[in-house]
């Protein structure tokens, strides 16, 4: 058993490569007036019912932690989850953005205040 587990993880591993989206549009979920320097157009919606996905673009969702819940946070990106949408979670005392574009890569951590 052990074996097969150290297998698995190895293939795993070895099957994981970063992968860089490039994004088309941003999409922040807030409800404080937020100056994320984002380089690629940016909406702002302050409820999660008004999301409309445009299968055609990559989209970058990034959720003002400040704002919402994670416990909704994480229901919105079960229901929304896509090829073309990413995730990220800006922590508001940090003026930093987390997450990752892949279940098996790692996170980064992005600083948005330079």
């Amino acid at each position: 058993m052990k074996v097969g587990a150290l297998g698995f993880s190895l293939i795993k591993k070895n099957k994981t490569k970063k992968t860089l989206k490039i994004i088309d549009e941003y999409i922040v979920f807030s409800k404080n007036n937020l100056d994320l320097r984002l380089n690629k157009k940016v909406s702002v919606l302050e409820d999660f019912t008004f999301f409309k996905n445009d299968f055609s673009k990559n989209i970058e969702i990034i959720f003002d932690t400040k704002s919402f819940h994670f416990q909704d946070i994480i229901a919105f990106m079960e229901i929304q989850k896509n090829k073309n949408i990413t995730f990220k979670n800006y922590i508001h005392e940090t003026n930093f953005m987390i997450g990752s574009n892949n279940s098996n890569e790692k996170g980064d951590v992005i600083n948005i205040k330079n």
